[in-house]
């Protein structure tokens, strides 16, 4: 269902805008419905290991068919939108809690052939999908691409509630819903500001340079701050310097995700301006824009907020472990794919990678 979801919604999408209006809508209906999911895979993922599988994928395959039955009945492109998000929060939790099924299902030889068979669903989803939405689309209307998940998630919810017995290990937990909301937000702007790029004007790359600061002042702060400081105020009660000393600890994931959301910053900051200059300018703005960025992103993300926080260093530390810290654990995922291919791409040249190379030259970086 989730597979099949985004190839058969895009073919239907002119016969939807003629019907509903609201044209400038149209990348929302997939925006929405790929930002709820995003949002809620992991959200999905914890509750499932804390209240058990079985319940939690029936619940998700309702709200999926809820909102799908939403999304047949909108009367507008906004009333769309929002009944996609809806279905996507739904979405969220049907394939990982599904994966996670299979693994507890099947030992790890079979759990490879199980996956690799499911996996493929999404390549015969590619080809078949827009097939099957053109052909509701013209014989039966836009409305019925929504049909077809009805019946197939109906059978599912019925089969997992009389066949599937879940093991469910009730112990202590603690939810931390400060941190889903922080993952909400940050996901929400991300796709927001992707969305909506080509509305963009240049206040948002002052933005962008404040945030490109914060990583690069960050990244200095923390790996310069005096241990022996950071170590008197956690034994003195500090929650502050607690967080510095954990981060610390894993100083490849500290580090690996400031510097991914620094060259993530500063990128999109660079491409916003370029698009904003070539239309003042035209072409000769990409010249414009590359001269100017260079020099704010030297200047003002890069240059100053390092030469602060290498004066203050612990105070910078302090002050930003907080913010890190939810940093880190967004972009852990990431880093560590990144490292991995790394290592993958270094091995095949012979060159091994030691993973304790960054602790080994903390001093002498310093």
């Amino acid at each position: 269902m989730v597979s099949v979801e985004s190839s058969i919604v895009a073919t239907a999408m002119p016969a939807m805008v003629a019907s509903l209006g609201g044209f400038e809508y149209v990348s929302w209906v997939f925006a929405a419905y790929l930002l709820s999911q995003a949002v809620a895979i992991p959200i999905y993922g914890r509750l499932a290991d804390l209240w058990g599988r079985k319940w939690l994928l029936v619940g998700s395959c309702c709200l999926f068919l809820l909102g799908t039955l939403l999304c047949s009945a909108a009367w507008g492109m906004i009333s769309l939108v929002a009944f996609r998000f809806v279905q996507g929060v739904g979405g969220g939790g049907l394939q990982p809690i599904a994966l996670t099924i299979i693994a507890d299902l099947y030992p790890p030889v079979e759990r490879v052939k199980i996956q690799g068979n499911l996996n493929a669903i999404w390549g015969v989803s590619a080809l078949s999908g827009p097939l099957i939405g053109a052909l509701l689309t013209a014989s039966l209307g836009w409305r019925s691409v929504f049909w077809i998940n009805l019946l197939p998630g109906i059978v599912m919810a019925v089969v997992l509630i009389a066949t599937f017995r879940d093991r469910i290990v009730l112990r202590s937990h603690r939810i931390d819903y400060l941190g889903s909301v922080l993952l909400v937000v940050g996901v929400g702007s991300l796709l927001l500001t992707l969305v909506q790029f080509a509305q963009l004007d240049g206040s948002v790359i002052v933005i962008l340079l404040a945030l490109g600061a914060f990583f690069s002042g960050a990244e200095t702060a923390l790996t310069g701050a005096s241990r022996a400081r950071m170590h008197q105020h956690e034994q003195e009660g500090s929650r502050g310097a607690r967080m510095v000393n954990r981060l610390r600890e894993h100083k490849e994931q500290m580090i690996g995700a400031l510097l991914l959301g620094n060259t993530v910053i500063n990128i999109l900051s660079s491409a916003l301006a370029t698009s904003v200059a070539i239309g003042l300018f035209g072409d000769r703005g990409v010249i414009y824009a590359t001269v100017l960025m260079t020099v704010l992103v030297l200047i003002f993300a890069e240059v100053m907020p390092k030469t602060y926080a290498i004066n203050y260093a612990d105070r910078s530390a302090l002050a930003l472990a907080p913010a890190v810290r939810w940093v880190v654990s967004v972009l852990t995922p990431v880093t560590t794919s990144v490292s991995w291919i790394v290592r993958m791409l270094l091995g095949l040249f012979g060159i091994q990678v030691r993973t304790d190379a960054l602790a080994s030259n903390e001093e002498e970086l310093r």
